[in-house]
Parts: C-alpha cells; structure tokens; sequence
C-alpha cells in the first residue's frame, strides 16, 4: 500500500525546472570517545575523549530556481575518518600495561546522505552572498556497523560565476549523535551548475 501512495504521489508531482548539480568537498574535526578498561581494578571502565580529523567529497543536487532565497538540496559524499589512539598512550588513570581497550587504528570509510535548506541573508549571487545553511542525515554505510544521524549548521558564502555557475564555502558546527551526542566543525567547499 505505501509503495502504491508513494508512486501515485511522485506521478502527481509537477515536473522539476529549477535545480542544479554539483561537487563538494569537506574537512573538519570531532570529538570521540574511547572506551577502555582497568585489568588490574576487575576491568573498571574509563571513558577518553579524542580528537578525529574527517575529510572527503561527494555531490549535491539543488532543487530550487537560482534566483530564489530558499532552495533545497540534497549531499551524497564519501567521508574517511582518522584513526583513534592507543587509550594506553594517552591516560594517567590506568597504568600502560593494565590497559584493555578494542580502538580503531586504521581510518575509517563512511557514506553519508543529506537534504538540507539554503536561505540567502545579505549580499548578491554576482558579488558575494552571505547565507545559512541547515542539514539532517546520517551516515548511513559504515563498515564497523556504527551508524549515526548528523546535523549541519551553519553559514557560508557564495559567489555566482555567470549565470550557471556557484562556487561557496561554508563553516558548520557538526554534531552526530550514536548513543550520545558527539560534537564537531567541518567547512564545506563546491562548485555548482544550476539550471532553469
């Protein structure tokens, strides 16, 4: 029955005549914490925060005509995630050699999807446009089964390169949550091609 509403729905919706596609790139950083345990204290268990770096690119595609103050999107991207730390290395709670802990020492492979809102705040596309930007997703392929939902807030600034082509930079704070909220940056960097 869904399948059904959902195929009738997509049947009547109008067709699309304003949108685009596009490239983007990301970098940025979050905390993570790290599980370890005590052998010597019958395995007490001691949380450590780290800091990971994440980089990757992927593309987006804007629904929306160019000249509008409100348009959608939708991001697809590969993200690699640095490894963790030896727990053993880093605290002063345990000594080395009592040290239990499962880290993750090599980098780690994630697909993240995206939708989000762009509303323009100041300036003009040909020049220079200032806007705010949000975003709800998840990394949804992970190949250690931990998936997680992803918020993006923030502003960026964007600049028109003719009629069909942006360009735009944004700095976002970046929190996920996996049974707990996990907080971090990443900027964002892409070139787009709108079309109406």
């Amino acid at each position: 029955m869904l399948t059904l509403l959902m195929s009738l729905l997509v049947a009547a919706a109008p067709d699309a005549h304003a949108g685009g596609v596009g490239v983007v790139t990301t970098g940025g950083f979050r905390g993570q914490k790290v599980y370890f345990y005590d052998e010597s204290n019958n395995l007490a268990r001691y949380t450590l925060g780290e800091t990971l770096a994440d980089y990757g690119f992927g593309m987006e595609f804007v629904l929306g005509d160019r000249d509008d103050k409100l348009q959608g999107y939708f991001r697809t991207y590969w993200l690699g995630e640095s490894p963790e730390k030896d727990p053993a290395q880093l605290t002063s709670l345990v000594a080395p050699d009592a040290v239990v802990a499962n880290w993750r020492e090599q980098s780690r492979n994630v697909g993240i999807m995206t939708v989000g809102l762009q509303v323009e705040a100041l300036g003009q596309r040909d020049t220079a446009q200032l806007f705010l930007q949000a975003d709800l997703g998840a990394g949804v392929l992970t190949t250690d089964h931990t998936e997680f939902l992803q918020l993006d807030l923030g502003a960026g600034v964007l600049h028109g390169f003719g009629r069909d082509v942006d360009g735009y930079v944004t700095l976002n704070y970046s929190p996920r949550y996996d049974r707990g909220f996990i907080h971090g940056a990443n900027a964002y960097a892409g070139v787009r091609y709108l079309f109406d």
